[in-house]
């Protein structure tokens, strides 16, 4: 996956509101750190 380097660091705020938009899930900052710790 190609990302720019302002896509690859969307902010926590970011991501929330892309998955609630997206998926209809609330996640917590706890989680999103796990999914991008496991990433990296």
């Amino acid at each position: 996956m190609d990302l720019t380097a302002a896509e690859g660091k969307a902010t926590y705020s970011e991501i929330k509101n892309y998955i609630l938009k997206e998926h209809g899930l609330k996640v917590s900052n706890l989680y999103i750190s796990q999914i991008k710790e496991s990433v990296e």
